[in-house]
């Protein structure tokens, strides 16, 4: 047996080092960028006639449906492209390392032009393995730790990835749409695939922000309906991933205290032990994983929200993103936050100050929208005073955010405390008529629409949230778009003469 695998070593070392010799690398890299450009030309040309050189100043988007020439080419034609790019970007060795710029540019014009044009590659997989590459060669993760040989590589593909046309006006919104498309794959395992892939999606489109050329793009991208879509995903995956992690980390907290008792952890069987421990382990790697995908989704929200606000507090979208930012807050200064306490949490890639300083960030960004506090003050299950005075105390304790932030953030605060006191929908005295609620999230309507295909009233903002992931109707799943909902003006009337009503009541 120790013969065997010795022999199978040795041959592994042997395919390891044909595959990665210079000459070969090179020559592979060369076909690549030969059959990329012929795929290109007969995309864009029509025909397969000689080889027309495509530019970064190519019009697009392409003609609406692919030329016979190229629908009629196998898929792996273009798999293999994108194959031999994903194996190059990996390497030390690679060509990519030491290409000059015309070359990478052609490399970043064959992933540009197909990855804004959906009806060439439909694969949902092979699009996504072009993001992967993208990332990889042109917006590397600058967190992690490569040889001074990969480092200065990047710096010149970087360049280039800021000086091309094709990429400045294309790439953010074809990667936004992406990172909507990739939600459904058609796959058994499409839950769990998408966050693969938009961790890549996530690190080009941040490292896009930071330049002003591609800023100006997804700001302009942010007027489409597309980023509201895009927006709805980013709250998703960053209330799913988040809490999956916490409460995995809440188990990591438990399994670690157990072993720490050390008279229980011994009277344990060896088994036992074997068995918390693999346990401990794989919480461990699960909580650390999504925490990851956790911390690129919100990341993103704080970025963008910098600048671009109105679609994060579009109806169908404040309330959402209120009650996650409440949630997380509750989950870091509520009173089991010890949970969390876990042993090496940089480990699990859980740095709760950061946390709680991008929550607070994101909570000022958006503190100026009149309609924020209310939206806030509204969440019954997580607004607690005690929750947002923890977090201030120890935001000024730790140095989280300056005084300037912390004044911006308490006055934040006030108005929420004022919106709540307002409030009637809380208020049990007061008895809400049941044809002013909404019939899925029973709450008071604020803007009732009519459904056209069920006849059933709901409110605005409850029907929009609803469409922004499946556009059907929830009570008789028959087809329905935001332009099919008919505004039931006399209704909001009525209500709005019931609230003021209501209000003056309770102030008596």
């Amino acid at each position: 047996m120790e013969q065997r695998l010795r022999a199978e070593e040795t041959r592994m070392v042997g395919v390891h080092a044909q595959l990665f010799e210079p000459r070969f690398l090179d020559a592979l890299y060369s076909f690549s960028r030969l059959a990329g450009q012929w795929l290109l030309s007969i995309a864009v040309k029509g025909d397969s006639n000689g080889v027309q050189y495509v530019n970064d100043d190519i019009n697009m988007p392409l003609r609406p449906r692919p030329p016979p020439v190229f629908a009629s080419q196998p898929e792996f034609a273009v798999e293999a492209v994108v194959g031999i790019l994903d194996i190059l970007g990996r390497t030390d060795v690679s060509p990519i390392v030491r290409a000059p710029p015309q070359v990478l540019h052609d490399t970043l014009t064959f992933l540009t032009v197909f990855l804004a044009s959906p009806l060439y590659i439909t694969n949902p997989f092979l699009r996504a393995k072009m993001v992967e590459v993208l990332s990889t060669i042109f917006t590397p993760d600058e967190t992690l730790e490569v040889s001074n040989v990969k480092r200065e590589a990047s710096f010149v593909a970087v360049s280039v990835f800021h000086a091309h046309n094709a990429a400045r006006n294309y790439l953010p919104h074809a990667l936004l749409k992406f990172y909507i498309d990739i939600e459904f794959t058609g796959s058994h395992t499409e839950f769990y695939d998408k966050f693969k892939y938009r961790h890549f999606m996530a690190n080009t489109l941040r490292h896009m922000w930071k330049a002003d050329y591609f800023k100006v793009k997804l700001i302009a991208a942010s007027h489409d309906d597309i980023f509201v879509r895009f927006v709805n995903m980013l709250i998703n995956d960053s209330i799913y991933c988040m809490d999956e992690s916490l409460s995995k980390l809440e188990e990591v907290r438990a399994g670690q205290l157990e072993m720490q008792d050390f008279n229980t952890w011994r009277s344990m069987s060896e088994e036992d032990r074997q068995k918390k421990e693999q346990s401990l382990q794989q919480a461990g790697n699960f909580a650390r994983y999504m925490m990851q995908q956790a911390n690129d989704a919100l990341g993103m929200v704080e970025d963008f929200s910098d600048i671009i606000v109105e679609p994060f507090m579009r109806p169908e979208l404040r309330d959402r993103i209120s009650s996650m930012l409440n949630y997380f807050l509750f989950k870091l200064t509520g009173p089991q936050c010890s949970n969390l306490k876990v042993q090496n949490p940089e480990k699990y890639d859980f740095h709760p100050k950061e946390l709680l300083r991008r929550l607070l960030t994101i909570y000022l960004h958006f503190s100026d929208h009149p309609a924020f506090p209310t939206a806030c003050a509204g969440d019954i299950r997580c607004f607690k005073e005690e929750y947002f005075e923890n977090a201030m105390n120890i935001a000024s304790r730790k140095s989280i955010l300056d005084s300037s932030e912390i004044s911006k953030f308490k006055m934040f605060f006030d108005a929420c405390l004022v919106a709540k006191q307002e409030s009637i929908e809380d208020d049990d005295e007061i008895d809400i008529p049941d044809e002013y609620v909404d019939p899925i999230t029973a709450l008071l309507m604020a803007d009732p629409v009519r459904l056209p295909t069920s006849g059933t009233i709901m409110d605005r903002g409850s029907i929009m949230r609803h469409l922004l992931s499946d556009e059907s109707d929830p009570f008789n799943r028959q087809r329905l778009t935001a332009d099919m909902l008919e505004d039931m003006i006399e209704l909001r009337q009525e209500i709005q003469l019931w609230k003021e009503k209501a209000r003056s009541k309770k102030k008596q």
